[in-house]
């Protein structure tokens, strides 16, 4: 019976672990539905909303993951933050670049990204 209740302890160490990870790497952040972003480039803004600045090399592997066959060349993910620059840009907001480091995103960006993730209060 030890044995059964520290595998259950363990069991739920592992999960909060996990749910700590993928919180970290932007799950559950919603993307401001007017900016019109495709999945993809949904997961590349949370990333960086939760990060603050993000490298290519970050993007890689909280995107698309440390053994992803899918992953991109730098070329791709330079190309997908040119297109989210693009369709940040038309609501009033962007992705600064940060030469030699990675990508941010603005004081615009976030307060939209944030207002979207508030949670819905009584009105009353």
């Amino acid at each position: 019976m030890r044995d059964l209740d520290a595998l259950a302890r363990e069991n739920e160490q592992l999960r909060e672990m996990v749910a700590y990870l993928r919180r970290a790497l932007g799950e559950g952040v919603d993307m401001p539905r007017h900016w019109g972003l495709s999945d993809l480039q949904s997961r590349y803004v949370a990333l960086m909303f939760r990060r603050r600045v993000v490298s290519k090399e970050m993007l890689a592997q909280g995107v698309y993951g440390v053994l992803s066959r899918d992953e991109p060349d730098s070329n791709g993910i330079t190309a997908i933050m040119s297109a989210v620059r693009k369709r940040l840009r038309a609501h009033g907001a962007d992705v600064i670049t940060r030469w030699g480091i990675g990508w941010e995103l603005d004081d615009a960006a976030r307060e939209a990204i944030a207002l979207a993730n508030r949670p819905l209060t009584d009105a009353a």
